[in-house]
């Protein structure tokens, strides 16, 4: 042992190379030799951290590859749905039919085109306006909220043509505002104002006005005390369960007539029982009240009606299967679900005294509109006329002439139409603006060097953008599908690209064109097509229709854009996953080194305990033999 010491005291120095290493390590065997002298935690989060940022660097970077991708094709889909808007407005026959109007008599009527109009002269005569009943009573009020009936309810019946309808007027508001506000609340084509008169005691007066038109005449406004009670219907013919068919599993149908309107409820296969049917009816909206009524072994319906339709005007009838109006002698069934009327008076029995005279002063009658277009005699409801001109409306504004004994006679006045060239060329002029904001983000997404905001360079050698930007740019220099007269492609009509792929447009030659071969221009565009389907891929659709079709493939749910970005979204997840995973493992590994490490820190502990006992018995020997 004393050899061994001796042995090691006497080690040559070293060179500097080793007496550095040497030093490192004695360094660390210093700190060792501490026992506690190295932060362990820390060593092992160090070795935890190199093993762990290379791999998760390269997730990361696949994220963010990724990320671009989706970022990339979103902003790829917007422009090309844009690019599709601007085709669009540009593939249908319609969209080219656009007219300008001079009017000779602006003063008596107005017009308007839709595409459906086409190029000519009309001749226009106004001999009558139609107009609406209006009608106001002898009796004035002295304030808005005078009492008329008491403060009690009131009823109005109100007939209007052939049809009588009752408005409830509560109880409380049975003043002029309250009747007024009553009656603009019951939706049934009337309109209720009060007006001043200026008079010193009585000055407030009800109007009552209508729709125009003879037939919508107010014939009579009838004021009631009480409110009006609902028709109700209810089968004559009883049924042991709610729940038993009637029409043997199959399907039905019900007509509900309400006044004036019609209404069809479908009854599904399988419904056709009483439970159902009131709950189809329930549900259908027609403020009906349907109910399962009577006991066991004896049900029956009853529905309710509209407390302001009036007597016969509620019906239903009952079909067996599907029915529409437009169904030609459907098959009739009753099932007596609805022939027996419970309660038939639809209004109190009290009058309000006739001496109120609230309404029996017309103002103004109900006429139809009387003119002659073309020096065709028409007759209008309304003074919005639009069947008199194919694509035209029509607004009268005044008579220009007179009518009488059936005849409108007068000095005609007349509207031109003339095709309007110029929505076109902005529509055209749209569509190159969207095509080369399309071809420069296109441009963008792929260029390495781009400094796009967000965008750029996310879809450096993509291919599937390399293959829709050619596909896109050889639909502009090919010829169209449907090409017509002289015209073949873009290049005809002014549209061409230059050197960088973008499209520049010749107004000059375009302008020329639209003037001179108008119908080529749209047929070279559109194929003469009208509202053509997106999945219709066999019909020539003409340029705008056929590059549509092919851009709404692209775009489309199942299309290469969308299904890129969501290949990317998926590998997206995944590298979450291994980011997730990866994470666990050098957790896992944190702890092992932990352990390890204070495995070893309790060795060299106890070695360092050693060293001292060693080095204490050494000294004493040494004592010994120094005295």
């Amino acid at each position: 042992m004393a050899t061994s010491i001796s042995s090691t005291t006497a080690t040559p120095p070293a060179t500097s190379s080793t007496a550095s290493t040497n030093a490192s390590k004695s360094n660390v065997t210093n700190k060792l030799g501490a026992g506690s002298g190295i932060d362990t935690s820390s060593l092992a989060g160090s070795l935890v951290d190199a093993e762990r940022a290379p791999r998760a660097a390269a997730i990361n970077r696949n994220i963010a590859k990724n990320d671009g991708i989706v970022s990339g094709m979103a902003a790829v889909k917007y422009v090309l749905s844009n690019l599709n808007t601007a085709l669009a407005d540009i593939k249908d026959v319609s969209d080219f039919k656009s007219f300008s109007i001079s009017n000779s008599y602006t003063d008596y009527f107005t017009a308007t085109a839709t595409s459906s109009a086409d190029d000519g002269t009309h001749s226009i005569l106004v001999g009558q306006l139609a107009t609406e009943s209006r009608i106001t009573g002898t009796n004035a009020f002295s304030a808005t909220d005078t009492s008329v009936n008491s403060g009690a309810a009131m009823t109005l019946q109100v007939t209007i043509g052939t049809v009588t309808t009752n408005i409830n007027v509560a109880a409380g508001s049975d003043t002029p505002e309250g009747i007024v506000s009553a009656i603009n609340d019951a939706d049934v084509g009337l309109s209720a104002y009060i007006v001043n008169t200026g008079d010193a005691t009585t000055p407030y007066k009800m109007v009552v006005s209508g729709t125009t038109g003879s037939d919508n005449a107010i014939s009579s406004i009838a004021s009631y005390s009480g409110t009006a009670t609902p028709i109700t219907l209810k089968g004559g013919t009883t049924y042991a369960l709610g729940s038993t068919s009637l029409n043997s599993g199959t399907a039905m149908t019900l007509k509900v007539t309400n006044g004036t309107q019609e209404h069809y409820v479908s009854i599904d296969a399988g419904s056709d029982n009483l439970t159902d049917i009131a709950t189809a009816l329930n549900g259908a909206n027609l403020g009906l009240t349907a109910t399962l009524a009577g006991s066991s072994g004896a049900y029956y319906l009853t529905v309710q009606g509209d407390a302001d339709v009036v007597g016969s005007d509620f019906a239903i009838a009952t079909y067996t299967g599907t029915v529409t109006s437009d169904t030609s002698s459907p098959t009739t069934v009753s099932y007596g679900l609805f022939n027996s009327t419970s309660v038939s008076i639809s209004k109190p029995s009290t009058a309000i005294s006739s001496g109120n005279n609230y309404w029996g002063t017309t103002v103004q009658s109900a006429q139809d509109a009387y003119l002659t277009v073309d020096g065709i005699s028409i007759t209008s409801s309304s003074n919005t006329v639009t069947d008199a001109v194919p694509g035209v409306t029509l607004s009268l504004i005044a008579a220009n002439g007179t009518y009488s004994s059936s005849t409108v006679s007068g000095t005609a006045g007349s509207i031109r139409l003339t095709t309007d060239t110029s929505l076109a060329k902005t529509k055209i002029t749209a569509f190159v603006t969207a095509y080369n904001d399309a071809m420069t983000l296109m441009d963008e997404v792929t260029n390495p060097k781009s400094t796009l905001d967000t965008y750029g360079a996310t879809l450096v050698g993509n291919s599937t953008i390399r293959t829709l930007r050619d596909t896109i740019r050889a639909f502009t220099v090919d010829d169209s599908s449907t090409t017509s007269g002289s015209l073949s492609a873009l290049r005809d009509i002014g549209i061409e690209i230059d050197t960088a792929g973008k499209l520049t447009l010749k107004e000059t030659t375009l302008d020329s064109v639209l003037a001179s071969s108008y119908s080529d221009v749209i047929t070279m565009l559109t194929g003469d097509q009208e509202a053509l389907s997106e999945y219709d891929t066999t019909t020539d659709a003409g340029f705008s229709g056929d590059l549509s079709r092919s851009i709404f493939k692209m775009i489309a749910s199942y299309g290469t854009v969308s299904v890129e970005s969501r290949n990317a979204s998926t590998r997206i997840i995944k590298y979450q996953d291994d980011l997730a995973a990866l994470e666990e493992r050098m957790k896992k590994l944190l702890e092992r080194y932990t352990q390890q490490f204070a495995t070893m820190d309790s060795i060299v502990g106890n070695t360092k305990s050693t060293q001292t006992g060693l080095t204490s018995s050494f000294d004493g020997l040494m004592a010994m033999y120094t005295k």
